[in-house]
This record gives structure tokens, sequence and C-alpha cells, in this order.
């Protein structure tokens, strides 16, 4: 059988999201179909995807940009799908084509248009305007893709509960296939000290719970003057400057820096010298900083949300959201050295026991699932 992946939400160069996820699945997808020729469409000069004997890259030229991608995926795949005689399509996404000639299997992974909504949508009214149509755009499109898949993968119990009751996801026809923390676009783990530093890894994007960060870091830097806060994550439409007006509203400058990307050495060697990463973010399908985090050995504090519960596995400080309750909680946690290594203990093992060649394997169960299926609809849903 020919297998079809389709990559093209990876961008070349670019380690975000999508690559990550992408990226690690097919670096162990070829072994879990081994006797399927697998196909992965990619923008041309990406060259990260790992080879193998039964993989075959397709160079797809279409302009760079979401806007075009969703054009092709629409209407231009299902030629590519006919031409490679596909057997079955793996979608990381919901963007599938309107009458696809073989059946699809898609990864459910995106909460953030169906939790609850907050009022900063973009710094400008072009940003606004936009905010609104993407939200419009993928409400709509992702019910009509559940509803046409042959099979889908679902990243959390979370993502199945919130999108068969906001996006009516069939949960009959969805398996939960958790992601890993063992990425490949990661260095092994440094052994480095650790300094008075508490870690944020996470988009700069109003429901992440950053506001709540920062309230917590401030009453813990009324406890612990020496405390800084890195936080890591790209600017989604100008949130980032939401976030700086308060810092200075708390007087927190010279503690607080907001870093950006950063290479994925420079992450690694913060995971491996920090003292807590804090992810209290309100709406997570998944939460993979959360793993990532555990298995650099870094204790990990959360506050309840979403799947941050559920894929921490009990290997994470669940704290109140009230931020008096949760700093006390915090500076407990940062004073008591047998707890700190009890949290890093039990990240490892839950670290451990999510990997990407289990998602890989699982996906390709999904996979060979929709394809005996045969039955992709050839309607629009």
């Amino acid at each position: 059988m020919i297998v079809v992946y389709n990559a093209l939400s990876v961008r070349p160069g670019v380690a975000d999201g999508a690559a990550t996820f992408s990226l690690n699945v097919l670096a162990h997808l070829p072994a879990a179909l081994p006797d399927d020729e697998l196909v992965v469409l990619v923008h041309r000069g990406e060259d990260r995807v790992p080879r193998a004997p039964n993989v075959r890259l397709a160079e797809v030229g279409i302009r760079p940009g979401a806007a075009a991608r969703l054009r092709y995926e629409w209407l231009g795949l299902a030629h590519e799908l006919r031409r490679q005689q596909a057997g079955v399509l793996l979608s990381p996404n919901e963007s599938i084509p309107l009458r696809s000639p073989c059946p699809v299997a898609v990864v459910a992974q995106n909460l953030v248009y169906h939790c609850r909504g907050h009022a900063f949508q973009g710094r400008t009214g072009f940003e606004r305007v936009a905010s609104r149509l993407q939200a419009g755009y993928y409400r709509r499109m992702m019910p009509a893709a559940y509803s046409r898949a042959a099979a889908i993968a679902a990243v959390s119990e979370t993502v199945v509960q919130v999108l068969s009751e906001r996006a009516r996801l069939d949960p009959r026809k969805t398996d939960v296939i958790y992601e890993g923390s063992d990425s490949i676009l990661m260095p092994a783990p440094p052994i480095l000290e650790r300094a008075d530093r508490l870690l944020v890894v996470s988009t700069l994007a109003p429901y992440k719970g950053l506001e709540l960060t920062i309230e917590l870091f401030a009453r813990l830097r009324s406890e612990r003057s020496g405390l800084v806060l890195a936080i890591v994550g790209s600017d989604w439409r100008g949130f980032r400057t939401t976030l700086e007006q308060l810092v200075r509203r708390r007087g927190l400058e010279r503690s607080v820096e907001f870093l950006g990307s950063i290479r994925a050495e420079r992450l690694a060697e913060l995971y491996a010298s920090s003292l807590v990463l804090l992810h209290l973010s309100e709406c997570e399908s998944f939460g993979l900083p959360v793993v990532e985090a555990m298995r650099y050995g870094l204790p990990v504090v959360i506050a309840g949300q979403a799947a941050l519960t559920e894929v921490a596995g009990g290997a994470a400080l669940d704290v109140s959201r009230e931020p008096e309750v949760a700093a006390r909680m915090v500076l407990e946690l940062l004073a008591d050295e047998a707890a700190k290594e009890e949290f890093r203990v039990r990240g490892r093992r839950r670290a451990g026991e999510l990997t990407w060649q289990a998602t890989a394997e699982r996906f390709a169960a999904v996979a060979r699932r929709a394809a005996a299926s045969g039955s992709a609809s050839r309607g629009a849903g």
C-alpha cells in the first residue's frame, strides 16, 4: 500500500509545533509500516525528514504561507493522491481534500478555537479581523473534516471530550495517541547546575495563562527576591506587549526576560538548569513543554486546566489558579529539596512512558484502520 503523509505544515528551517509533531512521527513511521511505501509531501528545501528504504519525498511547489497551503490541500491535494495511487492519506491537521480519492486519517490536536474566548484578538484592526476570520474558518472546517475522515487520532482524552461536544468529532472512530517527550529536534539532556530561575515555554497568546503566571511570579519574588523568570516563545498578534505592560506595572522589569524563539540547544540548557517549569495554560490539547521539561529533570507546575493534568499523569505539582494560594504551594516546593527530587524522578518516569516511537506505531495502526475501512467520503461532509 502507498501511504501519503502530508507534511506541508512543516516549514523549511522552522522548528515549531508542526515540525515537532511531523518530523518525530516520520522518524519512526517507516519502521511501523514496513510493508508499505511512505510518500511524504514536503515544501521545496525541506531536508529534515528522516530517510528510510520505504520513504520517498515528493516536493510540492506552492508558495509559502498558510493561505496557499490550505488552497492546495482543499483543491490540489486530491490530484496528487490520485497521481501517487495513494491507499490512505495521513493528515496531521484538519485541512484535507474536499473530495479525497482515498480514505483519510486525521490528527485532532487543535482546541484553541473551541476554548473560552478572550478579549484580546490582536493589536491592530487587521489582526483582530484576521483572528475572527481564522476562528470562524476552523470552527466550520473541523467538523467537516472529522465527518469525512475514516479514522481520527486525538492527542489526548481532553481533545476527544471537547471536540466531540463542540466540533462533532465521533469518539467511535477516534483513538487517543499521546505525543512523545524525546524529540529528535532536541539534544540529549545536559547535566548543569540549577540557577535561581523559573521557566515558561509557550506561545505568547492570551489563552496560555501568562498573565496569571506573571502575577504568581510577583508574589514569589516578594518572598524570594533573587528569583528570575525566563519566558521562551514567539509572540501572537502583539500579545507580548500586553505582558510587558503587566511586568512593568508589577515592577518586574529586571527579573522577567522575554527570550522569544530560541535554538533547541539553548532551550535544552534552560530545561536542565532552571528550578521549575510554570505551565498554567487554560487551553491545551497536550502540552508538549510539560513532558519535554520532565525528560530534562525539571519539576513542572500546572494549574489543572485542559489536558495538562491528564498528560502529566501525577508527575506535576497541580496548583490553584488563585495567585496567592498558588504562590504558597510553589514556595513550599522551592524550599523542599526532597519534594523537588521526587518530582524530578516522577517526571523522568512519565516522560519515559511517552515516546515518539509509540506515537508513530499507534498512528500507523490508525492508518491501517482507515485504509481497511474504505469509507472515505467523496462529498464535502
